[in-house]
């Protein structure tokens, strides 16, 4: 969990959990100037500066090709909308890497691993003959 006070240090924190490819769409929906060509450090400055109200976004350029990719998950706006709606004594958002679940908490089944000659693998688990576990 992390807490943001007023000077937007945990702003910062938050935005560096993201991928570059994440942080540019960001950049491009809240107007930060060349969201596409700045490194990873130049976008958490301006997303920083344009969301804690420092400076005012960049209008919309009609130049250059439509971008690819404008997807970004809700759950990551609405934590931001949150910082940007103004300043608060303690506000506490999840890390998006913390949030998701890991692969390995899942069962462990053991046995012997058949892989057939299409690429198909089964686990033998019972003296080698099939079960309906896995």
């Amino acid at each position: 969990m992390l807490e943001l006070n007023e000077s937007g240090e945990k702003l910062r924190e938050y935005l560096e959990t993201m991928p570059l490819s994440t942080l540019r769409i960001l950049g491009r929906r809240y107007g930060t100037a060349q969201a596409c060509s700045s490194h990873k450090d130049a976008l958490i400055d301006a997303l920083c500066d344009i969301l804690t109200g420092k400076i005012e976004p960049s209008p919309r350029s009609k130049r250059g090709a439509p971008a690819k990719s404008t997807y970004v998950d809700p759950e990551i706006v609405s934590t931001l909308e949150r910082f940007r709606s103004g300043p608060a004594d303690r506000m506490t958002v999840e890390s998006p890497v913390a949030a998701r679940p890991s692969t390995y908490e899942s069962s462990v089944n053991t046995g012997i691993l058949e892989i057939t000659s299409a690429g198909y693998g089964f686990v033998r688990a019972r003296n080698c003959q099939p079960s309906a576990d896995g």
